[in-house]
């Protein structure tokens, strides 16, 4: 994660799908003059941020509707207000390319490139995400997905999918 800030200069954080959050557990602040905080235990719904919406990939269509299914009962807001075409998109971007970018998704002004990652001792999924303003996402994020591959190649990250790039 910090070659990952030293390359991008953006923020960079890790974040772990809970019962219904995207929770980020680590993180790195940007180094640019104007840039996206994040801090640990922050909380974000997991089926409106691009860190939690890309945690739910990997999953089966079974394993999902239950996961869906199970957060109508926990946090019916939330599942109310799920934009299931917005999903399948990332989906299909992170199981194509290995990552997503996306910007204005929770925040409007926010654009972030999240592609999930495994520990190496254990199955579970994690995020990580490079985050900053909409604007520079834009220009960047393509470049971003390039250097991440680049690292997570250099660093041998475990990836529930392979990055392609486009």
């Amino acid at each position: 994660m910090a070659a990952l800030n030293d390359e991008t200069l953006e923020t960079i954080n890790v974040s772990r799908r809970t019962r219904q959050n995207s929770k980020f557990i680590k993180g790195y602040e940007c180094q640019h003059e104007v840039g996206v905080k994040s801090r640990p235990d922050t909380t974000m719904p997991v089926t409106q941020s691009l860190t939690g919406i890309v945690s739910l990939a990997p999953m089966n269509d079974r394993e999902l509707e239950s996961y869906l299914s199970n957060l109508k009962e926990v946090d019916p807001r939330q599942h109310a207000a799920i934009d299931r075409p917005l999903m399948d998109e990332i989906f299909e971007e992170v199981r194509t390319y290995g990552s997503s970018t996306r910007c204005d998704v929770l925040v409007d002004g926010i654009g972030a490139v999240c592609f999930p990652v495994m520990p190496e001792s254990s199955d579970e999924i994690l995020v990580v995400g490079i985050a900053g303003p909409s604007d520079r996402i834009r220009q960047s994020g393509k470049e971003y997905g390039k250097t991440t591959h680049k690292l997570a190649e250099q660093y041998r990250v475990r990836m529930p999918f392979s990055i392609k790039l486009s």
